[in-house]
């Protein structure tokens, strides 16, 4: 099993990088729990989803994490000390920490790149696609 947590501000995509995210693996024959914990959109706060991913079948979530999908730096500073030691978290390159477990990316420039800073969050999860190397063949089904 595997447990990833996609965190970030609201607004930032967090609940769609999510839903992409998991309905990719399902069509790939992973089975997925997820929780979700969202702040009020009124007065914006930090923003995330939990995932336990495996082929077996899943039951339940686990508060430790294997992966932090990390949207803003409030993700990087509030989940940290939940990441296993063998863990790593996906971050972009504008985020700050000194933790070598860190994988900086430039998600951020990569989206205005491509005509539209709001999707990040896909840049992101296009990254994630390309980290547990899972097959592109169904990327466009998805994105497009």
């Amino acid at each position: 099993m595997f447990n990833l947590l996609i965190g970030g501000a609201a607004g930032q995509g967090i609940e769609t990088a999510g839903a992409v995210f998991e309905k990719y693996l399902k069509h790939n024959g992973f089975n997925i729990f997820s929780t979700k914990d969202l702040m009020s959109r009124v007065r914006g706060g930090h923003n995330f989803t939990n995932m336990r991913i495996s082929r077996q079948r899943v039951r339940t979530h686990d508060y430790m994490v294997d992966g932090i999908l990390a949207l803003n730096q409030d993700s990087i500073d509030l989940h940290l000390q939940s990441l296993r030691e063998s863990g790593f978290v996906l971050a972009d390159e504008s985020l700050q920490s000194t933790d070598e477990r860190v994988i900086s990316l430039p998600m951020n420039r990569i989206a205005k790149e491509l005509g539209n800073p709001r999707v990040a969050s896909s840049v992101a999860v296009g990254a994630l696609i390309r980290l547990f190397d899972l097959p592109h063949d169904r990327m466009t089904e998805l994105f497009g």
